[in-house]
């Protein structure tokens, strides 16, 4: 009898531990669905964080140009100034240039007359 009391006694106990085992893995399983749907809803925070970001970035992108374009448009343009400014001196120079034989022209034309005007005079 005495087996067998100990035998009910096991049975009891395992069903017992079997019982407090099965509540731990439920409330293990809960815990865990429970965790994975906050890491989903986390998940899908991020992800629209970071379309978010994506498409701002995309519009600065548009909006903006990169250094490396900036700097050789900026290139590209001191260059063309240069060459502008420089055939700009040429012109001016050149118009300079003309100018003064103008210049001359108009001031000798009348010291001309007036030196042929003396000379006529001059002229018996």
């Amino acid at each position: 009898m005495r087996v067998d009391g100990l035998y009910d006694k096991l049975v009891i106990q395992i069903a017992a531990l079997r019982e407090v085992i099965d509540t731990r893995l439920r409330a293990a399983d809960h815990a865990l669905g429970l965790q994975a749907a906050e890491i989903e809803r986390r998940m899908s925070g991020l992800n629209h964080m970071q379309s978010q970001f994506n498409a701002e970035r995309m519009r600065d992108i548009e909006r903006y140009l990169p250094r490396e374009i900036h700097e050789g448009f900026v290139k590209e343009v001191r260059t063309w100034r240069e060459m502008v400014e420089r055939r700009t001196a040429e012109g001016v120079g050149q118009y300079k240039g003309v100018g003064l034989v103008w210049a001359v022209l108009i001031g000798a034309v009348p010291t001309l007359i007036a030196l042929a005007a003396l000379w006529q005079r001059a002229q018996p």
